[in-house]
Order: C-alpha cells, then sequence, then structure tokens
C-alpha cells in the first residue's frame, strides 16, 4: 500500500520546536505523505523556519488560518483537513516526534477493514522519559471499554484514519482543551468499524511546564468550561448504556475530579446543578455542595471534595 498520507499540524508560536518535529517527518521511512502546517496567528518566526523547510522538502505546506475562522488549534485541524488529499490522515502536534518508521508501520495495518490504526507512546522533556501508553492491547476489543477502564488514552498523535471514516466528523472549534478526547470519541460513538493496534510506542509527546500566570485566566477558564462540557458528554454516554455498566462508578468518580477542579470558575447554580444530576445518594450530594461552596466563595476544601469524590457509591 502506497497512499497518500496526509498529515495535519496546527502550530503557534512553536518555532524553537516545530523544526525537530518536521525533522521527524522528513526522516520517516513510509516516503509517500504531505505534511500541512497550519498557523494559528504566531508572532515568532515560525514562517521564516516553514518556508526554509519547505525550500528543503516540497512534500511540506504552511498555511496561516483565515482571519475569518475562530482561532484555536481545532480550526487549524479542520482548516487543514480541509487542505488535505490524502486517503490516510494523521492528526499531529507542532512540538512532538514520530518514530523514524512509524508512518510505515501503521500503514501495514490499513486494508479494506480496517480504519483507524493506533500506536503507543511515551512523554518526555528535555531532559527525561517514561512511560508507555496504548501498548498490549488486541484488536477487537471495544475501545470504548479500554477508555472507561483507563486503558486508553484517546489523543491526535496516535490515531491514523482512513479518510472515508472521518469524512463528516470535525474538530469542536468551541473547545479550548479536550479536543483530541472530544473528537475521538464522538468518532467512535457514531460510526462502526474495525481499529488496528500497532502496539509499539511510535510517537513522543512532549511535556510542559503546567505553571499558571494572571495572563492565562481567561485561556484556563475557557480550558476548563471545555473540560467539563466533553467530560459530561462522555459520563452520560456511559451511563446510558448497559454494556458499560461495570465503568460506571469509575466515569462518575473521574468527571467528579473535572468538576473538583473547575470549582474556582462555576456559578452555585451550575454547580448544583452538575451535583444533582449524578447517581449517588442524597447525603452524598448534600456533602458535596457543601464542600463545593466552601471552595468557590473561600478557596478551600478541595482536597476534601476529592476524598468524598473517591469514596461515593451509585445508587440505582
Amino acid at each position: 500500500m502506497n497512499d497518500l498520507v496526509s498529515i495535519i499540524i496546527p502550530t503557534y508560536n512553536r518555532s524553537h520546536l516545530i523544526g525537530e518535529t518536521l525533522e521527524s517527518i522528513i526522516s520517516q521511512t513510509y516516503t509517500n505523505w504531505e505534511c500541512i502546517v497550519v498557523d494559528d496567528g504566531s508572532t515568532d518566526n515560525t514562517e521564516e523556519l516553514l518556508v526554509r523547510y519547505i525550500e528543503k522538502d516540497r512534500r511540506i505546506q504552511y498555511h496561516r488560518r483565515p482571519d475569518n475562522r475562530r482561532k484555536g488549534a481545532p480550526t487549524c485541524r479542520n482548516y487543514g483537513f480541509e487542505l488535505s488529499k490524502g486517503h490516510f490522515v494523521q492528526y499531529f502536534d507542532s512540538d512532538d516526534i514520530l518514530v523514524k518508521d512509524a508512518l510505515m508501520k501503521k500503514m501495514k495495518f490499513f486494508n479494506d477493514d480496517v480504519s483507524v490504526v493506533v500506536c503507543g507512546f511515551h512523554k518526555f522533556t528535555e531532559t527525561k522519559k517514561w512511560g508507555s501508553w496504548n501498548i498490549d492491547i488486541k484488536t477487537g476489543v471495544d475501545i470504548l471499554k479500554l477508555y472507561y477502564d483507563s486503558k486508553i488514552v484517546f489523543n491526535t498523535q496516535c490515531f491514523m484514519y482512513s479518510r472515508g471514516l472521518i469524512q463528516q466528523h470535525r474538530f469542536d472549534e468551541s473547545l479550548a482543551q479536550a479536543q483530541d478526547l472530544d473528537f475521538v470519541f464522538n468518532i467512535y460513538i457514531n460510526n462502526t468499524f474495525k481499529t488496528a493496534f500497532v502496539n509499539e510506542d511510535l510517537t513522543a509527546v512532549r511535556m510542559h511546564d503546567n505553571s499558571i500566570s494572571s495572563a492565562s485566566k481567561l485561556r484556563t477558564r475557557q480550558q476548563k468550561n471545555s473540560n467539563l462540557k466533553v467530560g459530561n458528554q462522555v459520563l452520560k454516554y456511559c451511563l446510558s448504556k448497559k454494556q458499560y455498566s461495570q465503568f460506571h462508578l469509575k466515569a462518575v468518580r473521574k468527571y467528579l475530579l473535572i468538576i473538583r477542579n473547575g470549582l474556582d470558575i462555576m456559578t452555585t447554580k451550575r454547580f448544583f446543578k452538575e451535583i444533582w444530576c449524578l447517581p449517588i445518594s442524597r447525603l452524598t450530594k448534600l456533602k458535596l455542595c457543601a464542600i463545593g461552596l466552601c471552595s468557590i466563595f473561600f478557596g478551600k476544601g478541595s482536597n476534601i471534595f476529592t476524598k468524598v469524590a473517591k469514596s461515593i457509591v451509585l445508587v440505582q
């Protein structure tokens, strides 16, 4: 199989990192690819750097997000898809690294029955690397069961798609975070297809300092709202399906932790609504509401909220 693969990369002020990403793509043993970089309005020398890379390898393209399109990585991914021509699509990030035979190994798994191929990944910084995720998974398993059981990560870097499968799917451009989870999750709940697993660590995901400055408070608020929106959808779907009943408790506890992380941006009305819809006892709801109010108004109680969330039981 020698079909064209479209690698779509959104970027914003990553001129100090994207070169390493592009080098890992240029070095791929599978050579029939196009790399579409979509700039979200960088103010550094990203464009200058990309011009040099395009001169070096014409398979690389550089585009700026149109001014009339919403700012954000989801928009850049959607725009990149609109520009792409590949029969297969690999979304990627502008600071991560592809192992040199990643595309080749993924392409070997595609056939008329397989529409998605998933590989493993590890995390790294400038000084260390660690972990191994999405490994030792058997083809044919229910991937949503794996997700609800925390045995697979839904990220953009590890999933490669046939174009036909995702032709009607787009990233939610309103999300400031959890776009990859939302995208992958919706593909799986709205389609029937076969997924193959390479079960090798083919992607290196770069980790950054997560410290938050006062200048990023608006961005942080948008991210927490996005996590609440996507987390709520994921939870509701789990609770609505009997085949995932063994994961209902785990899903509720996970969502409560998302609520905990978003307490500082929630109104009391929204907080009560989120808690009261959960399938937990009235007493537990009251306890969580009391602790949550302390956190909302006084900034205290989040650790206690976490302890209660981890000890809940469900009621029918």
